[in-house]
C-alpha cells in the first residue's frame, strides 16, 4: 500500500483530472491517499510520495524542493501544460507567470524524482529538465460513460463548445463557419449554439436571426458534465506550439457522454492520427462541410456517438490506474 499526499492546484479541471480522479480511484484500490490545497511544512508521519500538481509560487516550490533534497518522500512533479509556451493572447496567464514563477516551476521539475505529465509532446519538452519523465493520459471515471446526457427540450439541435479564457483565438478559428450555419434558412429555426464557461463569446455568433446560449462555469465538475446538453460537440485549437501539448480531454468528455464531436486537425488531434472518435476538420469550409453534415444526419450523429463512447472505455481511469500505481512505486 502506498501512502499518497497530492497538492490539488484546484478543484476543477487540472485539479479533477489530475489529482481527484486518480486519487479516488488509488484509493478505491486501498491506497491511502490524501488530497490537500496546499503543502504543509511537514507531512503526514508515513507519507511515501508526494505529489505537487503546478508548483510556482515561492512558498510551496521551495517546500517541495526540500523534500527533494531531504530524500524523505518520493517526490512527483505534475504538470499538465507547457507554461513555457503560452500564447500571448492569454494574457491573464501570461501575466501571472512571470519568469520568477516560471523559474520555480523548472527547478520543480528538475529536483523531482518523477516528472507525469498528459501527452509524449509535453513529456518530451520536459524530459530537458529530468529524464524521469512518465505520460499518464488524462482519464475519465468510469460512471460517466453511464451518465445520461442532459437533452434540452426546445426542438433543436445544440451545438456546443466548453472551454476557458485561454481559448479566445482557438474559438476564432470557428466563428465564422459557424455562424454561416447557424444562418442558414434550412437550420434557423432547428439549430442552436451553447456555449459553457467564458468569458461569454456569443456576441461573435449572435444575430437577429441566430439562436444562442451561453452558461457559466460550475463550482463542481460533475454540474459542468450535467451542463453538457450538446448534440453536436466542438473542439477547436489554433497550430501553436502550446496547443501542440495539450491533451485530449475535451474529446474525451464528449465521448463519454456519446456526444459526436469536431476537432481541429491539429495537436493532440492530429498526434494520434485518424482519431477514431471524432471528425477533424483544418480549413473554415471543412468546419463548415461537417456540421452541415451531422445536422443533417440524426442517425449518424446516435451512431457516431456511440462509437466514441466505445473508444472512451479505454481511457476511464479505472482502466489505467495502474500506470499511476505503477510511476508512484518506482522509487
Amino acid at each position: 500500500m502506498l501512502r499518497i499526499f497530492s497538492v490539488l492546484s484546484d478543484y476543477q479541471g487540472v485539479g479533477w483530472y489530475r489529482s481527484i480522479v486518480p486519487g479516488v480511484a488509488l484509493a478505491n484500490r486501498g491506497h491511502s491517499v490524501r488530497l490537500e490545497p496546499g503543502l504543509p511544512k511537514q507531512l503526514p508521519p508515513g507519507t511515501d510520495v508526494l505529489v505537487g500538481g503546478r508548483l510556482c509560487l515561492p512558498g510551496p516550490s521551495l517546500n517541495f524542493q526540500r523534500h527533494c533534497r531531504a530524500g524523505d518522500v518520493f517526490t512527483v512533479l505534475e504538470l499538465d501544460d507547457d507554461l513555457w509556451s503560452l500564447d500571448p493572447s492569454n494574457r491573464r496567464a501570461v501575466d501571472f507567470y512571470t519568469p520568477d514563477l516560471l523559474d520555480n516551476a523548472r527547478r520543480c521539475v528538475e529536483m523531482a524524482d518523477l516528472v507525469t505529465t498528459t501527452t509524449p509532446v509535453l513529456a518530451e519538452r520536459l524530459s530537458a529538465w529530468n529524464r524521469n519523465v512518465v505520460v499518464l493520459p488524462n482519464c475519465v471515471p468510469g460512471w460517466l460513460l453511464h451518465l445520461e446526457r442532459t437533452v434540452t427540450d426546445n426542438g433543436r439541435i445544440t451545438i456546443g463548445w466548453a472551454g476557458g479564457a485561454s481559448h479566445a483565438r482557438d474559438w476564432g478559428e470557428i466563428n465564422k463557419p459557424l455562424r454561416r450555419v447557424l444562418l442558414h434558412p434550412a437550420n434557423r429555426d432547428r439549430a442552436e449554439l451553447h456555449m459553457i464557461g467564458g468569458p461569454d463569446w456569443t456576441d461573435r455568433i449572435r444575430t437577429p436571426r441566430t439562436t444562442v446560449r451561453h452558461t457559466g462555469w460550475f463550482e463542481w465538475v460533475v454540474d459542468y458534465y450535467l451542463a453538457l446538453d450538446f448534440d453536436i460537440g466542438l473542439a477547436p485549437l489554433r497550430e501553436t506550439a502550446f496547443n501542440w501539448a495539450k491533451s485530449d480531454v475535451k474529446l474525451l468528455e464528449y465521448s463519454a457522454l456519446g456526444i459526436p464531436a469536431i476537432v481541429s486537425d491539429t495537436g493532440p488531434y492530429r498526434a494520434t492520427g485518424r482519431h477514431l472518435a471524432a471528425f477533424r476538420a483544418s480549413t473554415p469550409r471543412q468546419w463548415e462541410e461537417l456540421l452541415r453534415e451531422l445536422l443533417d444526419a440524426e442517425d449518424g450523429r446516435r451512431a457516431f456517438g456511440a462509437h466514441a463512447r466505445e473508444w472512451a472505455i479505454s481511457r476511464t481511469i479505472e482502466n489505467n490506474v495502474q500506470l499511476w500505481e505503477s510511476a508512484y512505486s518506482a522509487r
